[in-house]
């Protein structure tokens, strides 16, 4: 079913066919064999289009009610925020809860949202990407469910499935966060514009309560997935600029330094960690780890943090760092054998 959908990607029938069967699986034997089929697939394309089948599995349910059949789609909107001076986590925090508290964002979700064949909801809370990213495939398709038949008054409860967790409170001027909504009707997605006209109205809300922020993206697409991995890019790459522009505030100007990227990782856990060099000697600075989408192109997700680096003025080093990717997977990277033995002394890397 894979091949069918890597071979006829435009054709609806068989992603339809296959995203069923992926639902299947998950219901009965839960993620072990979704991953499992990811690591076994012969190819890239094939991984691909296992996980693109599960990830719609999960995020997209189908109930009937009166007769009446409705969609219930679950959805994250990332939200990137940039301020002229370091904050911490905490003090962040407290500049968004009056967002989440007055239930202004709810209101206005309902009212950009809604048409006369579906109608988004957005829970009150905001959540980094590591809790996000931690949900197994089943806990997303519980999430659905739940939203599915619980509607509006799905609210209170779905919090509970996120316990706080302390984050350390270094300083930083950019930001990622994420909210989390549903869509209920007859359709499985707004349409593109109406999908603009929902972030505008998400972006207009936060810009009130965060008036002293210098940038504001909001990433929304209607989907859990996309939107998750979409917003951490735009989140890196903003912060590949702020550790540049520190780097600068030290007296290190962009044309003075080198950056080593590794690539690391398999399939499902892609990443690569940056090292920002000077004459060939490393900084006394962080290690950086920059996490990819799994099952992307690896020279397409390495392009991602070199294009940013380079159009600052800094040169950058692209090494492999023992990836375990079948020879098909590998891409054409410059090796540095230098580099691979530096990064081999690193045991600490700092999530970018």
């Amino acid at each position: 079913m894979a091949a069918q959908v890597r071979d006829h990607p435009q054709s609806r029938l068989h992603r339809s066919a296959f995203a069923h069967a992926a639902a299947e699986v998950i219901r009965t034997h839960g993620d072990a064999p979704v991953l499992r089929a990811i690591e076994l697939a012969p190819d890239l394309k094939i991984a691909r289009a296992i996980r693109q089948a599960a990830e719609a599995a999960c995020e997209t349910v189908s109930t009937s009610s009166n007769g009446r059949e409705r969609q219930a789609r679950l959805f994250s909107i990332a939200i990137v925020v940039r301020f002229a001076e370091p904050l911490t986590e905490r003090e962040f925090g407290d500049y968004l809860a009056p967002i989440l508290d007055t239930g202004s964002l709810l209101a206005r979700a309902q009212e950009c949202g809604g048409h006369h064949r579906a109608r988004s909801f957005i829970w009150p809370h905001a959540w980094a990407f590591d809790d996000l990213s931690r949900l197994s495939l089943s806990d997303v398709r519980q999430l659905t469910i739940m939203a599915s038949t619980a509607g509006a008054a799905a609210n209170g409860n779905i919090t509970l499935r996120f316990p706080p967790i302390a984050s350390a409170q270094r300083r930083c001027a950019t930001f990622l966060r994420y909210l989390m909504g549903y869509q209920i009707g007859s359709e499985a997605m707004l349409e593109r514009n109406q999908r603009l006209r929902f972030a505008n109205c998400v972006r207009g809300v936060v810009r009130v309560s965060l008036s002293d922020a210098q940038d504001i993206a909001v990433i929304y697409d209607g989907c859990f997935y996309r939107s998750l991995w979409h917003g951490l890019r735009v989140y890196q790459r903003y912060r590949l600029a702020d550790v540049v522009a520190a780097l600068a505030a030290q007296g290190i100007g962009a044309h003075e330094l080198a950056a080593s990227v590794a690539f690391t990782g398999n399939r499902n856990q892609m990443s690569a960690r940056v090292v920002f060099l000077r004459s060939g000697k490393k900084l006394d600075h962080h290690v950086y780890r920059v996490l990819f989408e799994p099952q992307t192109d690896p020279t397409t997700t390495m392009a991602w943090i070199v294009a940013p680096l380079r159009s600052l003025g800094v040169n950058v080093n692209v090494a492999r760092e023992g990836a375990t990717l079948s020879t098909a997977d590998r891409p054409e990277l410059e090796r540095n054998t230098r580099a691979e033995r530096r990064f081999a002394t690193l045991e600490l890397t700092l999530p970018l």
